[in-house]
């Protein structure tokens, strides 16, 4: 059995900012890789305040060197909104990015 886990919305009782609050959630997902998790997901919200919902294509890239072996998934992609030819190549890349873990 694979054991891995969905990055939920950031958010923070105190106003850290967004840098801040990503930045604390490559450290999880680098704690995580670290401990055996199999893959990371998340999922993609638009108008999410007071959370910091970061896109999922660039949070992944940047998630991309911490995780060593780790699958990357999104859970939720708003495909309706994004022109089709946009979202094909966005996962293309990601996944020659990540050498196929996407």
């Amino acid at each position: 059995m694979k054991i891995g886990f969905h990055l939920t919305p950031f958010w923070s009782p105190v106003d850290r900012g967004p840098t801040r609050i990503i930045d604390e959630a490559i450290q999880v997902v680098a704690a995580a890789s670290r401990m055996g998790f199999a893959w990371v997901s998340i999922g993609q919200h638009w108008l999410s305040h007071p959370t910091v919902w970061p896109q999922p294509f660039p949070m992944l890239a940047r998630l991309a060197p911490e995780t060593g072996t780790m699958r990357l998934k999104t859970s939720v992609l708003l495909l309706p909104i994004v022109h089709a030819v946009e979202a094909a190549e966005n996962i293309a890349t990601l996944d020659h990015i990540t050498h196929g873990r996407l």
